[in-house]
């Protein structure tokens, strides 16, 4: 059902449904459906009048990002914490680490849509397209049951150590 797309995009899907507890994925079927109505796909369009969808998305790239490093160009000569970065020099941001950083994140292990959250842009159109569009058409359970093993293994992606198994069934709105 995920194959779309790259990895990286795809990944962050099944994550969605590991931190949504059933109120959340409820009250997020229920701006979908005010937004398209009952006969009408999910689409592109939609996107940018489904706030809570986005914060949904939001919190958990925070909380999961499908790599754990990006890389940057300096664009200036600039110092870091006591460090001369020269302009054109190439780093790595840990961007796993940056959202998971209590300085940062008041309760930062917790998943919650309403915080503020950062502006991580990637793969941003396609998996508010991807996830509405699941949740307008299925109802979802899952194989195990809540809370579950949010344990992570890295690599050039991160994934989840037990892999997730959801059950669609057709919407019932």
């Amino acid at each position: 059902m995920f194959l779309v797309g790259a990895e990286t995009t795809t990944s962050p899907l099944n994550e969605q449904w590991l931190n949504c507890n059933p109120k959340t994925l409820m009250k997020a079927k229920h701006e979908i459906l005010k937004v398209v109505g009952k006969n009408k796909r999910f689409e592109e369009s939609d996107i940018d009048n489904v706030t809570f969808l986005q914060a949904i998305v939001k919190e958990n790239l925070r909380l999961h990002p499908p790599g754990p490093l990006v890389l940057r160009k300096a664009t200036k000569d600039t110092n870091f914490m006591g460090y001369d970065i020269p302009k054109t020099t190439h780093v790595l941001i840990n961007l796993w680490a940056i959202g998971k950083d209590p300085e940062n994140w008041s309760d930062p292990l917790s998943f919650k849509p309403k915080r503020i959250c950062p502006g991580l842009q990637l793969a941003h159109r396609l998996l508010h397209l991807h996830l509405g569009s699941l949740l307008h058409q299925f109802d979802w359970e899952l194989e195990d049951s809540f809370p579950f093993d949010m344990s992570e293994k890295m690599g050039m992606t991160v994934r989840k150590l037990k892999p997730l198994r959801e059950i669609p069934t057709k919407s019932s709105f």
